[in-house]
């Protein structure tokens, strides 16, 4: 298997995590990228990404990783055109597909961002992450009931998805239904036993919501 950077993302914070191994000529390149990016040095782990590149211009690893890296060093047009290099060259890749719509979402495009999502959900109809993500590009649009079809969908396919729990809970205060947004407030009370932001930033909402007689609503920028 390939190592590659996986990009995920709330609607407010971009992240990275590691998965896969690497088993190409490059693998030395590519590992020492993969341990400069777990360290925060992006900029030593493009480098090594692009040495990799260039022992084997058809890694789709490679070109995947350096984008996740350009991501974090704010190079979003950079990232979003390695990504395009990687489909090109892993096509049914569910995971680069993921990984490119959380660089369009980077980018603002959310609407190409929805359209990976989908391709990468019709590759892998399990793929939560996707689900999810697909959720908060539409709430980004405003297009809410889609947002809210796809969190309920995310948290039936993962039952423990934290994110989910938090943004669903904000679309029923939005549609003035306060109990089950508590539900899912006391969801994530059981999920994080000793708090987490999820937990926190949902709490919020629902106090403010309550304080102002359900005046104060969270909104997609939240």
């Amino acid at each position: 298997m390939k190592r590659m950077l996986s990009a995920t993302f709330g609607l407010a914070a971009l992240g990275v995590m590691l998965v896969g191994c690497s088993t190409t000529s490059s693998s030395s390149s590519l590992d020492r990228g993969n341990m400069f990016y777990r360290n925060s040095e992006y900029v030593s782990a493009a480098d090594a990404f692009s040495e990799a590149i260039a022992r084997n211009p058809r890694s789709a690893a490679a070109w995947n990783n350096r984008a996740a890296a350009r991501l974090r060093m704010g190079e979003v047009n950079n990232a979003i055109a390695d990504y395009n290099k990687a489909i090109e060259l892993a096509p049914n890749d569910a995971e680069i597909y993921y990984n490119r719509g959380n660089g369009l979402v980077a980018a603002g495009q959310y609407k190409e961002a929805i359209a990976d999502y989908t391709r990468a959900m019709s590759l892998s109809p399990n793929y939560a992450k996707a689900v999810y993500n697909r959720g908060t590009a539409y709430a980004m649009l405003g297009q809410r009931d889609a947002a809210q079809a796809d969190w309920s969908r995310a948290i039936a396919l993962e039952p423990r998805h934290r994110g989910a729990h938090e943004y669903i809970g904000e679309a029923y205060l939005a549609l003035d239904n306060l109990p089950k947004a508590k539900e899912h407030l006391a969801r994530l009370n059981r999920l994080c036993l000793f708090s987490c932001e999820q937990y926190r930033d949902l709490k919020k909402a629902v106090e403010s919501y309550e304080k102002s007689g359900g005046k104060v609503k969270p909104t997609a920028s939240n």
